[in-house]
């Protein structure tokens, strides 16, 4: 007697800490035949086991004993609902409402449930799309199996979340928390390999979710903390390298609570979150990395999200279907997977399709992703029938394909639209888009990963250009016009670059006049390029005046003859604004090193990064104040074909700083002078300034004080 009693004493401690495999092993020893309240537990065990005839069993006998544990209705309408007796499931759910009235916190979940059973039996005896199967204990365990990815190298390798082993104690609660962490697996024809962590100083004792791979299988991203998630990236490995290299995702959807994530062709990310401006619940955004910079999250509207919850969603690899999960009226049961397709034609997106019994059920069916067949795919569920307990990993059998076998040279139609409005802004054009490799994280030499990194094939050489006086004077002799010729056809292959003239001059007068002059030498050569049908607004030009000479006038009490004939020149370099899909390569100017002035690499130092500048005049010509004369870091911008010279001075770090040097600029009577912010030497467009406040928050300040 002293035996059974600990016996459910321990039951019971177990069933309140959630162990129900363990809780059920010392409730079968228990003598509960006449207990109502311990029959009631033996039977949520079963339940959470997916021991379905047990459970409702138990529940009947404990019900029969005068248990008066309201939530048994609930629970055995579940267990109809999960064997597609949506009518009987119908009749307890309606009990359920009806002996909890309006105190139950879950009486909107059941009233959804109402609904779904009457989905379920609208569409019960449909032509089913597919069918699905468990993919067995070897991966699938009691507790949670979440997120599957397959491998984009190797078919036979998985990788998932699950809850199964690392468990946090608290003896003062008396409650266990199981975290998540991320696992991988290999499947054989005889069945899967042991589990083993993806890599284990990846996993804490914070949650760490799987979320998705890179497309070449070299990046993974997954979510890490407690109630909420932000999303990090690494160069995983497995077995034993101890040394991951990870670190946060330095984008937008860190700022809003991410619930899942699609990495589509390494430069959109689709997630789900619940932010204020939606449409109710979890809505489905994108957002896009354009050129290594993020532009603002887009939703993808009324057609996929609604007022209840979409999470989940997986785009097709040729980009016209994309797959969701939604709790939607329409569902069979809790989070149903529903499909729609992009009429490019329209601009619209097609009503979501459920992809209907036995894909999905009365449970969660979550993180469906299609596989590059577009018949098969995986998904989660923690459905009742044919399930270990907790959410399991299932595969997919479609009869007929949805969407393309072919993966997509461009964007989707239904963010192109977006991106080319912000085209002009950000000096790239969709098509750049395309497998643009992540440079958030920096891959590193015996960093063991899934396959081998971005491949270099797909990489555009651009070679930067130096445009040298004749002796004659001449800035268009035969050797230039050749090298501008290559520009052209350079320019006419990618039509999203922009270039940049730059003209350096030697000291001849005063610095504004050295301005003047090398801005006009930097005309000459965009006036070239514009009689060859080059468009004038994708050149900028650049005077830098004689402040930054490339080689030393004199070296060891000697002058340098070299000095003046290379110190005048015009400089070419593409505007790739970040895009790591192309190499830019300096030109070869054959100058000796110990001959280079430290002038002009000081300029490319301080010009990196954030900086600010002030402008002081926009003139049609040539503009004379004291203050060029006090100040440095002069330059004069100008557009090609245009007629007004934009004057600005200074290279500062702060935004407080540059406010400072604009108020001493009052006494030189400059009339309205400007803070302007430049990035890696380039004026930020005032439509990018908040997407990059997030990653140089001093920028927060110019748009406070500066953009009222």
């Amino acid at each position: 007697m002293f035996a059974q009693e600990d016996f459910l004493k321990e039951a019971n401690k177990l069933f309140k800490n959630k162990e129900f495999k363990e809780a059920l092993y010392f409730y079968k020893y228990s003598d509960i035949s006449e207990n109502a309240e311990a029959l009631y537990n033996r039977g949520y065990c079963y339940l959470e086991l997916n021991d379905l005839n047990n459970a409702e069993r138990d529940f009947s006998r404990s019900n029969a004993l005068g248990h008066k544990d309201k939530e048994v209705f609930l629970l055995m309408g579940k267990i109809r609902h999960s064997q597609n007796e949506f009518d009987k499931a119908a009749l307890f759910y309606k009990d359920y409402l009806r002996a909890t009235k309006a105190e139950s916190k879950n009486r909107d979940e059941v009233v959804l449930l109402l609904k779904n059973c009457i989905t379920g039996l609208n569409t019960k005896y449909n032509e089913p799309l597919g069918y699905v199967e468990n993919l067995g204990e070897g991966l699938n365990s009691p507790y949670d199996e979440l997120n599957p990815v397959r491998s984009p190298n190797y078919s036979d390798i998985f990788y998932f979340s699950s809850n199964r082993q690392l468990r946090v104690s608290n003896e003062e609660t008396e409650t266990v928390s199981y975290d998540h962490n991320i696992y991988r697996i290999q499947s054989t024809t005889q069945g899967f390999k042991e589990v083993e962590f993806a890599n284990e100083s990846l996993n804490s004792f914070q949650n760490e979710i799987l979320l998705d791979l890179s497309s070449d299988g070299s990046v993974l991203f997954f979510g890490k903390g407690r109630e909420e998630f932000e999303v990090f990236s690494d160069t995983f490995t497995v077995g034993s390298q101890k040394l991951p290299i990870n670190g946060k995702l330095n984008a937008p959807i860190n700022y809003q609570a991410v619930n899942a994530l699609d990495s589509y062709q390494d430069s959109i990310f689709l997630y789900s979150a619940n932010t204020d401006g939606g449409y109710g619940g979890h809505d489905i955004y994108a957002a896009i990395r354009l050129n290594g910079i993020w532009l603002s999250p887009m939703n993808l509207g009324p057609e996929i999200n609604g007022p209840y919850d979409e999470i989940s969603p997986f785009l097709s690899i040729g980009g016209e279907s994309l797959f969701y999960s939604s709790n939607r009226p329409q569902s069979t049961g809790g989070f149903d997977v529903f499909y729609s397709d992009y009429d490019a034609e329209n601009s619209t997106w097609s009503k979501g399709k459920n992809l209907g019994l036995p894909i999905n059920s009365e449970g969660d069916d979550i993180n469906f992703r299609l596989s590059k067949d577009a018949k098969t795919g995986l998904l989660a569920s923690n459905r009742l029938k044919d399930n270990f307990g907790g959410f399991d990993i299932y595969y997919a059998f479609l009869k007929e394909k949805i969407g393309s076998l072919v993966e997509a040279r461009k964007l989707p139609g239904f963010i192109e639209s977006f991106v080319k409005r912000v085209e002009e802004q950000s000096y790239a054009s969709f098509e750049e888009l395309n497998a643009v490799p992540l440079d958030e994280v920096r891959f590193e030499e015996g960093i063991r990963v899934d396959t081998t990194i971005y491949d270099k094939n797909r990489e555009t050489n651009l070679q930067n250009e130096a445009f040298i006086f004749s002796d004659t004077g001449d800035l268009l002799s035969g050797e230039n016009k050749e090298k501008l010729y290559s520009v052209v056809r350079v320019l006419s292959q990618n039509p999203a670059l922009k270039i940049e003239l730059i003209g350096h001059t030697i000291q001849e007068g005063l610095k504004e006049f050295d301005l003047y002059f090398s801005v006009k030498s930097a005309e000459k050569i965009a006036d070239y390029l514009m009689s060859l049908d080059v468009p004038k607004d994708r050149i900028l030009l650049k005077g830098l005046g004689s402040a930054y000479p490339l080689v030393k006038y004199e070296s060891g009490g000697q002058k340098i003859a070299l000095a003046d004939r290379m110190n005048r020149r015009v400089d070419l370099n593409y505007l790739t604004h970040g895009n790591s899909s192309y190499i830019l390569n300096e030109p070869e100017l054959n100058v000796p090193q110990y001959l280079l002035d430290n002038k002009f690499k000081l300029h490319k130092t301080q010009t990196e990064g954030l900086t600010y500048k002030v402008q002081i005049a926009e003139s049609n010509k040539l503009l004379k104040n004291d203050a060029l004369a006090v100040y440095d870091h002069l330059m004069i911008e100008k557009l090609a074909g245009g007629s007004k010279y934009i004057y600005t001075l200074g290279v500062y770090e702060t935004y407080v700083e540059t406010f400072f040097i604009k108020k001493e600029l009052e006494k030189y009577n400059i009339k309205d002078p400007k803070i302007v912010p430049f990035l890696n030497g380039n004026r930020i467009d005032v439509s990018l300034l908040n997407i990059l406040s997030e990653q140089y928050t001093d920028l927060k300040y110019y748009i406070e004080y500066e953009l009222e």
